[in-house]
């Protein structure tokens, strides 16, 4: 079945309340949309230029789902959509991966980010704890004063076309505390 695509950017947006905090959520898996969303979340004003990023995998551990997230935005792309075999001049995606200006932090160990570094690494060199660099993301955050909660077990069908708002926490918690975590470490670190 296909949706009209003028209802596609409806259908697409989502809000989820982490904590005290809403986030939309975009959830892109629409060709024509993909440049799109990407292209206005590039050019939001950041933060300390701190974005977190996340990588999902679905039961044959291909790469299904990209995660990017920074202020109170999520982007969420079915990665089989993004033809990153298109020169960075013409491919937002990788252009974003290659800025300067921006530390990607979290997940990155699977993506060519040119400037992203695991959470533990940024936060073990910034607050120049070695000790850090084995910690979960849960005891990250505990170094740096949050209080972050292990997500909680789901059963998530990556391969779905439809999520719950419950999926949809699930998704993002790791890109939306890597951002947390990292910007909190940067902050006292004096970055």
């Amino acid at each position: 079945m296909n949706i009209p695509s003028s209802l596609v950017p409806k259908v697409d947006d989502h809000q989820v309340r982490i904590g005290n905090v809403t986030v939309t959520v975009h959830l892109t898996e629409h060709p024509l949309f993909v440049s799109k969303k990407l292209q206005s979340f590039i050019f939001r004003p950041f933060y300390r230029h701190v974005v977190g990023l996340d990588i999902q995998f679905d039961s044959r551990c291909s790469l299904r789902w990209l995660l990017l997230y920074t202020g109170n935005c999520c982007l969420k792309f079915y990665v089989p959509l993004l033809d990153l075999n298109v020169p960075a001049s013409q491919n937002y995606l990788n252009q974003f991966l290659s800025d300067k200006n921006v530390i990607f932090v979290g997940h990155i160990n699977k993506i060519d980010c040119k400037y992203g570094m695991e959470l533990s690494f940024l936060a073990a060199r910034v607050l120049k704890k070695p000790n850090m660099l084995n910690l979960q993301l849960e005891q990250l955050a505990g170094e740096v004063g949050l209080d972050v909660k292990p997500r909680t077990c789901a059963n998530i069908n990556w391969c779905s076309r439809v999520f719950l708002e419950d999926d949809f926490k699930y998704a993002i918690h790791n890109a939306f505390h890597s951002y947390a975590i990292g910007n909190k470490a940067l902050t006292m670190g004096r970055y």
